[in-house]
């Protein structure tokens, strides 16, 4: 990555709320797995229980934590669980501050490509540190 790269990462609060959430589902998880093994209770109700109560808590704390949103000289993409979720041209980027999420009640930045008119993506203001966010803002319109 060039010196011109931005790279934001998710503030330590959210990451560690979730993680505090998902902690417990984790824990169950195992804890079912263990019973099962102790008991001799091999169902597939009982396997499909502890291994998804188990992912739910895994996907809960790792969610947030692998979010990364990336500015470079060509692009503007974001990342969760390691993949990229969507990605535009810098130079067609157009970010509008607003309400986001399904219920569109947070708040948080529409990512917009203006050369196919399209929304393209959401930032979820509470991941990330305002500073942050606003020096993302401010390289996006310098381009």
């Amino acid at each position: 990555m060039s010196e011109d790269t931005i790279i934001l990462r998710p503030a330590f609060t959210p990451v560690i709320l979730m993680a505090i959430i998902g902690a417990p589902f984790i824990v169950l998880g195992i804890w079912v797995g263990i019973d099962a093994s102790r008991s001799g209770d091999w169902t597939l109700v009982t396997v499909v229980s502890a291994g998804g109560v188990f992912l739910l808590g895994s996907w809960l704390s790792l969610e947030i934590a692998t979010v990364r949103i990336y500015l470079t000289q060509d692009e503007l993409r974001l990342r969760r669980f390691w993949h990229t979720r969507w990605s535009v041209p810098r130079t067609n980027v157009l970010l509008e501050a607003g309400r986001v999420g399904d219920g569109g009640f947070l708040p948080g930045l529409k990512v917009y490509d203006v050369s196919k008119r399209r929304h393209i993506g959401e930032i979820l203001n509470a991941q990330f540190r305002p500073a942050d966010l606003e020096r993302l803002c401010e390289a996006v319109q310098r381009s």
